[in-house]
């Protein structure tokens, strides 16, 4: 993969990431403010866009298979948004099930 091509991978993978993380904290928002159909659709949303996110990272990693290249400090710190805001993503989903959980409880 030439370098400009691991820059706009790069910013793919930030891009859809922070789009992922939007998604997900207005999901969080919804299902605190019980609405439960407006947090699925956004969680949805939030799962589609990092999962777009990891797909770009993933073909950058093929790519790079049996290849020397030079270290990016752009496509590192797209890793670890990547794995930050799937962290998150992940939180959330429990979150989002425990908060449904304890509201059936009443």
């Amino acid at each position: 993969m030439h370098k400009v091509d691991l820059e706009k991978a790069s910013m793919e993978i930030i891009l859809h990431a922070g789009n992922a993380r939007t998604y997900v904290m207005e999901a969080l928002e919804c299902c605190f403010n019980d609405k439960n159909e407006e947090s699925i659709r956004l969680f949805s949303e939030a799962k589609s866009e990092i999962t777009l996110a990891h797909r770009v990272q993933t073909e950058v990693i093929q790519s790079m298979i049996d290849k020397h290249n030079e270290y990016s400090v752009l496509f590192s710190h797209a890793q670890d948004t990547l794995m930050s805001i799937m962290t998150e993503v992940n939180l959330a989903e429990k979150m989002m099930r425990m908060y449904d959980k304890l509201g059936n409880r009443g």
